[in-house]
Order: C-alpha cells, then sequence, then structure tokens
C-alpha cells in the first residue's frame, strides 16, 4: 500500500500543472454599409434620393469574435490532459487574428478623373471616434485594426469612413470598401447607390 502512494506521489510530482499559452485574438466577421448625408450619421442617403452634400459618411458595420489559440504544451513528461486557464491577458491584447494588410475603395464609374475600379481611398478619411476625434488616413485605420488597443479600447461596433469631396459629374456612385488581408483572404462590402447633383 504504502509503495502505491509513493508511486503515485512521484507522478503527481511530475505532472505540471501549468496554464496553456492563449494567444487571444479579434476576428472580424462581417461587415455591412450605410451612407449618410451628416457627420452624426442620422440622415441615411436612400437610392431614390440626389444629395447636393460636398462629403458622405460612410458607417462599416462590423461584427467580430474572440478567437483564442491554444497552444499545447510540448512537455514529454505531461501525460495527462491539462486544464487549461486563460491567464495570458485581456481578450484581444494581440489585436486581429489575420492582419489587414490593406484597405481599397473603389468606385463603379469614373470618380474625378480616377477611372471605375481605381483606388481611391486617398479621397476618404476616417473618424477616430474612440481616441482623439480626428480625422485620419485609411493607412492609419489598417494599422489601428492591427492593434489591439481598437478593439479593447470601446468596442467599435463601426468605423465611420468620410468621403472628402463630391464627384465633378452626375453619375451616380456605389463604393465598395474592400478589406484585405496578409493572408490574401479579403472581405468586400458596398454601399447603395449615391446619386449627386
Amino acid at each position: 500500500m504504502k509503495r502505491n502512494i509513493l508511486i503515485l506521489v512521484f507522478f503527481l510530482g511530475i505532472i505540471p500543472i501549468s496554464c496553456e499559452s492563449v494567444d487571444p485574438y479579434y476576428k472580424i466577421d462581417n461587415l455591412t454599409c450605410q451612407a449618410f448625408k451628416d457627420e452624426a450619421l442620422t440622415n441615411l442617403v436612400k437610392p431614390t434620393d440626389i444629395i447636393s452634400e460636398n462629403k458622405v459618411y460612410f458607417k462599416i458595420n462590423m461584427s467580430y469574435t474572440y478567437v483564442a489559440n491554444i497552444e499545447k504544451s510540448r512537455q514529454w513528461f505531461n501525460f495527462t490532459t491539462s486544464a487549461y486557464a486563460f491567464s495570458k491577458g485581456t481578450p484581444g491584447i494581440d489585436g486581429l487574428k489575420d492582419k489587414l494588410k490593406t484597405i481599397e475603395i473603389f468606385s463603379n464609374n469614373n470618380f474625378n478623373g480616377k477611372p471605375a475600379g481605381t483606388d481611391i481611398k486617398d479621397l476618404f478619411k476616417w473618424h477616430d471616434v474612440q481616441w482623439d476625434g480626428q480625422q485620419k488616413t485609411i493607412d492609419s485605420l489598417v494599422i489601428a485594426l492591427n492593434q489591439s488597443s481598437f478593439f479593447i479600447g470601446g468596442n467599435p461596433y463601426f468605423l465611420k469612413l468620410i468621403l472628402m469631396e463630391k464627384p465633378n459629374d452626375n453619375l451616380p456612385q456605389t463604393f465598395t470598401f474592400n478589406f484585405v488581408y496578409e493572408n490574401g483572404s479579403r472581405q468586400l462590402v458596398s454601399s447603395t447607390d449615391i446619386n449627386w447633383v
């Protein structure tokens, strides 16, 4: 009996009581887009509207989930399944699981000398409503989305993008926002037709 107890104590001593390494990330699941005539995002642009505003505001709604990637320990003497305790930190501490490479913005018609299908993100800004309230470049939005603080700081359920100028001609414009990830995947979302006068 003493021998069995000694063997049990010996094995308990070498079985690690460990917390597995958890890599917490966010993953953007779905995007939807609405266009507004006003900065407060209260006056929705309808497909039948003809607008005269110089700027149009786009609300890109995001749904995202928290993803935990558990790295199994590789200890040869771990003969049992360990309990997992998530002690690495705040969910999303590592930002997006698949990092964004760029956000491209296209129109279905020529826009102020730029052919249809040409990236026109330089005509857009994003409004950083979460931190400093400034209007920033789309490239800086990519950097912000890749960082953990963007998700942890205030649960961004939407992005606010601003088209900084209206088209010179009166062609209806549909804008497509293409989120391109470093792993080659893409997420696209499009606005409704916007008609200017």
